[in-house]
């Protein structure tokens, strides 16, 4: 009688271990399936910033050349500026965006994750500073270079232009930054739980 209730309480203790594994397999996919969406976020930010450094790399020569004269070595500047920022961007993205990134070790891709946001933070401090020189140099060329003194408007029109797209781009810009380290801190967050 005794072997009969041990082994019985081995079929159920093996019945037991089949349903708790078949939990954690369903879980692990259920948690994977979710830090996947988040990632997908973070693909596609990487995907508009890609296009608006683009956008602004093929119209910036011909638009500040055109619209107000702007000087080659500005229209320069700015082309390599964004493409510092895309390369940044690939930099910086390129680790969290892998296809592959989420059947790897939990382990490895919270911390991908945690540079990820560091590093964000980081170029968050440079892009700005490369920003605040360029609206700068952008005054500079639109006051002193680009135009004549009997088109005082123009001048003024095209700085308050520059500061409504200023405002909007670090609207727009800080939006996604936040986003970008909330998906970072999601997928952690599901990691650690």
């Amino acid at each position: 009688m005794e072997k009969d209730e041990i082994n019985e309480m081995r079929e159920q203790i093996g019945i037991l271990k089949e349903k708790i594994e078949h939990e954690s397999i369903i879980n692990d996919k259920m948690m994977r399936k979710v830090m996947n969406t988040n990632v997908d976020k973070l693909r596609v930010a990487k995907r508009m910033e890609y296009t608006c450094a683009l956008v602004v790399i093929i119209i910036a020569p011909l638009s500040f050349r055109f619209s107000f004269g702007s000087s080659w070595t500005f229209i320069a500047a700015t082309v390599l500026m964004m493409a510092v920022c895309m390369l940044a961007t690939k930099r910086i993205y390129g680790p969290v965006t892998e296809r592959d990134l989420m059947n790897g070790n939990l382990k490895d891709v919270a911390e991908r994750m945690r540079k990820f946001k560091v590093e964000m933070k980081r170029w968050l401090w440079v892009g700005n500073s490369m920003i605040a020189v360029w609206i700068g140099w952008l005054e500079w060329e639109i006051y002193h270079l680009a135009l004549e003194p009997d088109r005082m408007w123009y001048k003024h029109s095209l700085t308050i232009g520059v500061v409504i797209g200023l405002l909007v781009g670090m609207a727009v810009g800080m939006r996604m930054f936040m986003k970008a380290l909330r998906n970072a801190d999601e997928v952690i967050r599901q990691i650690e739980e």
